[in-house]
């Protein structure tokens, strides 16, 4: 087997043979090691010198003020700088003078820290170069709370404090939030053990230990069953696998008479001194929640339009249709609340606290011999009334903020008067409520109209 040969190669050996010679082999031709090495040496030896020259070259530039050109060099790197552009691009504060509302210029006050982001409207321009610190103080506490949360083992403790902050900047209603600490404290009451219990070591029976524990502290099924959803909703963020025994919820008392009569209606709610009476009115009338009532402010009422805006509802933000009875009533609140943010400010200029608002209507209710009715049955007095008097349950879920129609008959009941009246349109007779017989005579352009049995 033959080797094959480059013609460059047969080219050398034909003139080496011409001259007599014999070819020289390739080994022979290359440079002997010892001279690669020095040649080596010389290239790495001129390359120091280069270095060398640079860095004269750039401090002779240094010390006259110039920079050098083309001379690669790293400048020795300072700590407090670096750790400064950390710092700095952890927080940003900014102060804007923009528009909101299409039309009012204020100033606002911006303030991002480790990716937490906060904003507050302000009139002047110092007033926001305030609130830039406050701002930047709060994101800095709110960030050191979940740093240590995240970094020790997460307790239920933790859950209840981080479901509250949850609430809080999903914007969820007073009531939702109150509900989330009241939940705590009831934790922390009759089964401390568990506050400190670590979420993934939660089971089946440490709900029913602290359902036992509200029981025996002589708590009702109704509100057993509060605290139940909220720890359900709790561990439902944070144990997504964890299956909440459903069997843990007490049956409750649903015969429970929780709407008023009229003349009950008048013996509770006109005793009541003001504002309660009025706050206990509106809550009839509208069907709004306690929370949402304490914490109305005068820019969410717009008696022009008849209808107040509810940015922070427990279903998300809604509007609240106002009867002409609901539009004086608010109307009379603002005009004696002059100059003050709140339609029903406390002495001290602040909401009132939902416990004191419960006393006083309990106390009230128990005057006229009710000895079980709370300010909250006041939603299903105000939702059994509208559905008795023929109004569909889509219109009733509407008005209440309901998001389902299970929900709204959890609330809305039917009457006695209702049912003898279907009764007797069963029987035969010529029965007719008087709201049905209104818009059936609107319907036919008669005064009155009469039901014909079929």
């Amino acid at each position: 087997m033959g080797y094959k040969v480059s013609r460059r190669g047969e080219r050398e050996s034909r003139v080496v043979h011409q001259l007599g010679g014999a070819p020289a082999s390739h080994d022979e031709r290359r440079p002997p090691v010892s001279q690669r090495l020095d040649h080596v040496e010389r290239l790495a030896e001129r390359a120091r010198e280069l270095r060398g020259g640079a860095r004269k070259q750039s401090g002779d530039r240094q010390g006259l003020g110039g920079a050098p050109d083309n001379i690669p060099h790293r400048q020795p790197r300072d700590p407090a700088g670096m750790a400064a552009i950390r710092r700095s691009r952890e927080e940003l504060m900014a102060v804007k003078f923009t528009t909101i509302n299409s039309s009012q210029k204020v100033w606002m006050a911006r303030v991002a820290y480790k990716g937490l982001r906060r904003a507050k409207v302000c009139k002047t321009k110092q007033e926001a170069r305030d609130v830039e610190a406050e701002l930047l103080r709060a994101l800095k506490a709110e960030a050191l709370q979940t740093q240590q949360a995240t970094a020790a083992p997460a307790t239920i403790k933790h859950l209840c404090e981080l479901y509250v902050l949850d609430l809080e900047a999903r914007g969820r209603a007073a009531d939702s939030i109150g509900r989330a600490v009241t939940t705590a404290k009831a934790i922390e009451a009759v089964s401390p053990a568990l506050l400190a219990l670590p979420i993934s070591r939660v089971t089946a029976r440490d709900v029913y230990d602290f359902r036992q524990g509200r029981l025996r502290a002589g708590s009702k099924p109704s509100t057993v069953n509060r605290d139940l959803r909220t720890i359900r909703a709790m561990l439902k963020q944070a144990r997504p696998d964890f299956k909440f025994p459903g069997a843990a919820f007490l049956p409750e008392d649903e015969t429970r008479v929780r709407w008023l009569r009229p003349e009950e209606e008048i013996l509770v709610l006109e005793p009541m001194p003001s504002p309660f009476r009025e706050i206990a009115k509106l809550a009839a009338l509208t069907l709004m929640r306690q929370g949402e009532i304490l914490t109305l402010r005068r820019e969410h009422v717009h008696l022009d339009q008849g209808v107040v805006m509810l940015p922070r509802a427990k279903a998300g933000a809604r509007p609240v249709i106002l009867s002409a009875e609901a539009q004086k009533l608010l109307r009379d609140r603002l005009e004696a609340t002059t100059g003050c943010e709140w339609v029903f400010p406390s002495p001290q200029g602040r909401p009132y606290d939902r416990s004191y608002i419960g006393r006083v209507f309990r106390k009230a209710a128990r005057a006229a011999g009710l000895k079980d009715f709370r300010f909250h049955d006041l939603r299903h007095h105000g939702a059994t009334m509208a559905l008795n008097r023929g109004f569909t349950a889509p219109i009733v879920m509407a008005l209440g903020g309901w998001k389902t129609e299970r929900m709204m008959r959890r609330y809305a009941a039917v009457t006695d008067q209702t049912l003898r009246a279907a009764a007797e349109a069963v029987s035969g007779a010529e029965v007719l409520g008087p709201r049905l017989a209104t818009d059936r005579a609107s319907a036919l352009g008669h005064e009155s109209a009469t039901m014909t049995p079929r």
